[in-house]
């Protein structure tokens, strides 16, 4: 069972675009954005800010905008003082255009985290006429130090064109806003963008020569290098970007990842630890619960750490299965057959049907069995393991004429009778 862990690269602050923002944890539900996905939302479980917090950001993933107002709604009511909520739920309202709650809640944001979304705060003004905040609000946001926009980015953004016949469009754009460090990062992030990881590599060296003391260059060779497949370089980098911000938690879940792909297992639990430790928003829980079944196969807080994923990401079919296999390995039937019975709703995959099979099998619900067994035939009709189980499970039904045709159909699509059935039954 595996599946490929998507890196999330961390907040590249000098390129946000207003219409382009993404839940920062999406990567890791497995899925992709959907307007309308096929499961209807289920009640959270984890009834803490964080845990509605992180619904909101599956539900805006999902394209269920409303959804994510109202999780982001329990979630400030739960702890008031909520920036990342407040802006996420600010930048939710204006996609809804209702601009006036999109401003209140940049405000109290940003008074909060201070110029955590100065940017995003502009675009309601400007989209209600309010220029002079409008202008105000990109003056603090691009002054910086932290979270600036680049300029393309603000140039391109479509709700600002109310502003660009105001005289003071041309003296705001032409103003030159960004140190050296912050044009390479930009320059870097856009070759990255165009998948240009060598010409990427280049600007982040030269990022790293101007201001060798700041982490975001080293973070984002880092993952420069994850993505050339150079686990090496991208270890010493991910070191040196921890050293500078020890904060970041970001840094250590993509360290984990490394020490995962070279199998130091305990090396990534105990930096996955971290992340979380730093920021519960930080969706690391997935791959650290696939980390700790991979040292103890056993250890309960697998199914935690999955179900605290599976508590925002609900539509996350794969997690569901890898769910409902971890309980199937440690003999738990009635939850593994809920789990998979839940990834075959949101997908019907044919290992999704073989898995479930084996655990109606072992909890001798034998022509439940069957059926999936065949469902996951129809779906793939050449998958050998599944019409030997669909054997074994006629076996079990007395049907030795259907148990022999499938075995010996299994044995010459590849799968080998590790029992010897064909030879000691099938005479």
């Amino acid at each position: 069972m595996k599946k490929t862990i998507l890196i999330l690269t961390f907040a590249i602050l000098f390129a946000l675009n207003q219409t382009e923002i993404f839940a920062k944890n999406y990567c890791n539900s497995g899925g992709s954005v959907t307007a309308g996905s096929g499961n209807e939302s289920s009640e959270v479980n984890v009834k803490t800010a964080t845990g509605y917090y992180n619904r909101a950001i599956a539900e805006f993933g999902y394209g269920n905008i409303p959804a994510a107002i109202e999780n982001m709604n329990k979630a400030i009511e739960l702890k008031p003082d909520y920036g990342d909520a407040l802006s996420y739920r600010g930048y939710f309202y204006k996609l809804q255009n209702q601009n006036d709650k999109s401003i209140s809640d940049y405000l109290a944001a940003n008074k909060i985290k201070n110029n955590i979304n100065g940017y995003f705060t502009a675009v309601p003004y400007a989209l209600t006429g309010n220029k002079d905040e409008a202008f105000k609000w990109l003056d603090i946001a691009i002054a910086g130090p932290d979270n600036k926009p680049s300029l393309d980015a603000i140039i391109n953004d479509k709700d600002l064109e109310s502003l660009h016949s105001d005289p003071r469009w041309n003296t705001f754009i032409k103003k030159d806003w960004f140190s050296a460090y912050e044009k390479l990062i930009n320059e870097g992030n856009n070759k990255i963008t165009a998948n240009d990881l060598d010409g990427a590599l280049s600007v982040w060296n030269k990022a790293i020569e101007t201001e060798p003391k700041n982490d975001i260059a080293y973070g984002q060779r880092a993952i420069t290098y994850i993505r050339k497949g150079d686990a090496e370089n991208a270890m010493k980098d991910l070191n040196e970007a921890i050293r500078l911000k020890p904060e970041n938690s970001t840094y250590y879940g993509n360290r984990a990842y490394i020490y995962k792909e070279l199998g130091k297992n305990k090396e990534a639990l105990s930096d996955y630890d971290k992340a979380i430790q730093l920021d519960p928003q930080n969706m690391v829980y997935a791959d650290r619960a696939i980390i700790k079944e991979k040292i103890n196969m056993s250890d309960p807080s697998v199914a935690d750490d999955l179900k605290t994923h599976l508590d925002a990401y609900y539509n996350d079919d794969f997690y569901s299965f890898y769910l409902g296999t971890n309980y199937f390995i440690n003999n738990k039937m009635n939850e593994s057959i809920n789990y998979l019975s839940k990834a075959i709703s949101i997908k019907p995959e044919g290992d999704y049907y073989l898995m479930r099979g084996k655990a109606y099998f072992a909890n001798k619900e034998i022509d439940k069995a069957i059926n999936d067994y065949g469902e996951a035939i129809n779906i793939k009709n050449d998958d050998g393991e599944a019409y030997y189980f669909r054997g074994t499970a006629k076996g079990e039904k007395l049907d030795k004429d259907g148990a022999c045709s499938d075995w010996r159909k299994a044995e010459s699509l590849g799968y080998k009778d590790p029992n010897g059935y064909i030879r000691d039954i099938c005479k």
